[in-house]
């Protein structure tokens, strides 16, 4: 256990808070100290943001390279047909898309 000043107090809650445990119960009266626990626990390390793209992800991809590509029958009916539709009826898609494709 150590005595510290708000700054070190604030780093420990912190420290806390990013290692996913519980913070302390704040005291009802401001002590000139506070105590804090030794050695400050690491922090949860991050999770990834964003899976994999699927393969239809990348189909999509691949048929909408080509410039103009997103204005051809061919486009539509190999699936942006079926993205337009999921988006209009305001459903969610099975797996997202970057925003730069929505737009095509």
């Amino acid at each position: 256990m150590k005595l510290t000043t708000g700054l070190q107090f604030f780093e420990y809650q912190r420290r806390l808070f990013l290692a996913g445990l519980p913070l302390p119960v704040p005291p009802t009266t401001l002590p000139a100290r506070y105590t804090i626990p030794l050695p400050l626990p690491d922090p949860v390390p991050p999770k990834p943001h964003a899976p994999p793209p699927s393969s239809a992800v990348g189909r999509l991809e691949a048929l909408l390279s080509e410039p103009g590509s997103e204005e051809t029958e061919a486009a539509w009916k190999a699936g942006v047909e079926g993205v337009n539709r999921q988006l209009t009826d305001r459903k969610r898609l099975a797996r997202p898309l970057r925003l730069g494709l929505v737009v095509r």
